[in-house]
């Protein structure tokens, strides 16, 4: 059930810019409180820009107290906000957490998402280099031409 309760994260790239996005990692507590109850299984997924479609992994098992799940995903490029949440799942009872983990961050954060950002040219932009292109595909031709190698 993609609308249970979850930690979730949203990125979004800067304008006139796209992401590629490939791995999240993270850090948290399980099991919390005095039991060993907690979630005994958690998943992670992401969504763009608000759609209804998720991509979601396949399941992580929880082992001790304190994990690093990390996620490869097919790389996702867009334009658009991306929302990730993670889920635990499969608890025996309700009282124990499911939290991130905040004693001992990982690289100075609890998520980390994987990928790069880059600008993407405005449409003016193509036809400029169109342009130049051609022009300088029409001197190449006149130059040859001039020298008696029409090719």
């Amino acid at each position: 059930n993609t609308d249970a309760h979850c930690l979730t994260l949203t990125l979004a790239p800067a304008v006139d810019h796209t992401m590629t996005l490939t791995t999240l990692y993270w850090n948290h507590l399980v099991r919390g409180g005095t039991g060993d109850e907690g979630p005994r299984q958690i998943r992670a997924g992401y969504r763009v820009d608000g759609d209804s479609d998720w991509t979601v992994s396949e399941g992580f098992a929880v082992s001790g107290s304190t994990t690093q799940p990390t996620w490869n995903f097919a790389p996702l490029t867009t334009t658009d906000a991306v929302e990730f949440r993670i889920w635990g799942m499969d608890a025996l009872n309700t009282d124990n957490a499911y939290r991130l983990r905040d004693s001992v961050p990982l690289e100075g954060y609890n998520f980390v998402v994987l990928g790069s950002e880059n600008v993407v040219p405005e449409p003016g932009a193509f036809s400029l280099i169109s342009l130049v292109a051609g022009f300088l595909y029409w001197m190449r031709k006149r130059a040859l031409h001039k020298m008696g190698n029409p090719s």
